[in-house]
């Protein structure tokens, strides 16, 4: 059993980390875990535990929607977190509405239902994680660091997805590309 996710690798512009670090030193006396450069995404799907067959099966059945999906654009247009405002969970940058990964999501999670799998029907909110909350003690500054200029965002261009083993450690996960879906092949 594999804990595995499909997700969309962002390889980060001099921008983005500039953007990332200027977040990170605003809010440096924060308790934050923040994620590592090398394992931000946007995760479409995920899984959890899965096993050898399935992951061959969902591979398979992604290689049909790659070669279905064209390339598109895909950028950065505000900051923000998951919990209450007295309790927040996780800091996300968000990604600007986008039909084109929309539809990708929606393919996906309406051609795994010949899979056995149930349609995510949640509304999709399509981000990057950055971080995870353990403390905020000046909510006034929290508040303020997350509003951001889109315009120091880069605009990405996307022309595959790939599946993730995402191995669970003592100091966070470790990602591990299992296979990339290259649009159009």
């Amino acid at each position: 059993m594999k804990r595995i996710f499909a997700a969309i690798k962002i390889n980060p512009e001099p921008e983005l980390i500039s953007f990332l670090n200027t977040i990170k030193n605003r809010l440096g006396l924060e308790k934050i875990k923040w994620i590592p450069i090398e394992n931000i995404h946007v995760t479409l799907k995920f899984f959890g535990n899965t096993g050898d067959d399935k992951i061959y099966e969902i591979s398979e059945l992604f290689k049909c929607i790659a070669k279905r999906t064209f390339t598109f654009k895909l950028c950065f247009e505000n900051s923000g977190y998951y919990g209450s405002r007295n309790n927040p969970k996780v800091l996300w940058l968000g990604v600007k509405k986008n039909e084109n990964i929309i539809s990708l999501v929606n393919t996906i999670n309406h051609d795994l239902q010949t899979l056995g799998y149930i349609a995510d029907n949640k509304n999709l909110n399509s981000h990057l994680t950055i971080g995870r909350v353990k403390k905020i003690s000046d909510q006034i500054n929290f508040s303020n660091t997350l509003d951001c200029d889109p315009e120091l965002i880069h605009i990405y261009d996307i022309d595959h997805f790939a599946l993730f083993e995402s191995t669970l450690t003592k100091t966070g996960a470790v990602y591990s590309e299992i296979e990339n879906y290259y649009f159009g092949r």
